[in-house]
């Protein structure tokens, strides 16, 4: 291949990528722009007015009219869903990660070998593996999430594969990002 073809079909490539770019930059905005106005209807429509209907967007209506009392979603109450929903899912391998004694005694060792699976090492510690699938499983449900709300941003593993120094990590990491970024 030339020197005039290589550069065309770079050129093509690079072309293909920003149109993509291009595409998912809309599309996030579009759905930014359909949770806001939602938002917005929501809490104009309130009974007691848009600045309580904003306040129970955040958090819970003191109120209790903006929907009948039921089915009300505010920020507060999602976080909470969400952060009970990821907490379930580490078991019993939260627990033994925590600080007991009021902070005073931590297993450093089970902390640093949970680093060691995420990133792809052997450790043949158990409840280590068990938290590291997890947090691979909920960084990987949220990142989703997140980019299915319209959010745009790339999971970046560079920066930690260098530092764990495994290239099975790098690769794996790469692997993911792959995975996730096929579109559906």
């Amino acid at each position: 291949m030339g020197t005039a073809s290589a550069s065309a079909v770079s050129a093509l490539q690079a072309a293909r990528v920003m149109a993509r770019q291009a595409i998912a930059r809309k599309v996030s905005l579009g759905k930014q722009a359909i949770a806001f106005s939602e938002a917005d209807a929501r809490a104009a429509a309130h009974p007691n007015g848009r600045i309580a209907g904003t306040m129970a967007l955040l958090a819970r209506d003191k109120f209790e009219t903006g929907t009948g009392g039921k089915g009300a979603t505010n920020v507060d109450a999602l976080t909470d869903v969400i952060f009970g929903r990821v907490n379930s899912k580490f078991g019993p391998a939260n627990e033994a990660l925590g600080s007991r004694f009021a902070g005073f005694l931590q297993d450093r060792q089970l902390a640093e070998n949970t680093v060691r699976e995420v990133f792809g090492q052997d450790t043949r510690n158990n409840l280590a593996q068990q938290f590291s699938k997890a947090w691979i499983s909920v960084t990987d449900d949220l990142a989703n999430q997140a980019q299915a709300a319209g959010k745009l941003f790339s999971i970046n593993q560079d920066g930690v594969c260098a530092a764990v120094g495994s290239r099975t990590a790098c690769a794996r990491s790469e692997d993911r990002e792959a995975a996730r970024s096929k579109p559906t």
